[in-house]
């Protein structure tokens, strides 16, 4: 399906993509699910269990991401107002807890904790509009699963 981890990581990216690969691993038989529990990864993204399996690469937690996110990429938060940075933070430890699968999915703003914070235009309104808000997002999702 992908020749190298920068392959895997750059298709990952693309949401269409990632729906491509998961489907296609369905197709022949693989739940990723399934594969975790059975190499004791269930704590792993599917990305990581993936870079695992076919790359030898060692397998994240989604904590593990998740704090490295925080960690190495403490630059791109603090571009953000606090109440902006807030909503990334809230996102990020969703990932972490396995809540989503996609920290770029603005539905994200629509489930609880964030909506009970306001609407999509007013937590939108704490990055300067929707575009601005899924610019963040996308860039989040980068960032998440940097090399």
């Amino acid at each position: 399906m992908v020749k190298s981890p920068s392959e895997l990581r750059a298709r990952w990216l693309r949401q269409e993509q990632r729906q491509e690969i998961e489907e296609r691993l369905v197709a022949e038989g693989i739940d990723l699910k399934r594969l975790a529990a059975i190499l004791h990864l269930s704590e792993a993204d599917p990305f990581d269990l993936l870079l695992y399996v076919a790359f030898g690469q060692p397998a994240l937690t989604r904590q593990e991401r998740a704090d490295r996110l925080r960690q190495e990429e403490a630059a791109f938060f603090e571009r953000y107002s606090p109440a902006a940075r807030e909503i990334l933070y809230i996102i990020v430890t969703k990932y972490a807890n396995g809540e989503t699968e996609d920290v770029g999915d603005t539905e994200l703003l629509k489930v609880p904790p964030l909506r009970e914070q306001g609407t999509f235009m007013e937590l939108s309104g704490q990055f300067g509009g929707g575009t601005k808000l899924r610019e963040a997002l996308g860039e989040l999702r980068e960032l998440l699963y940097k090399l």
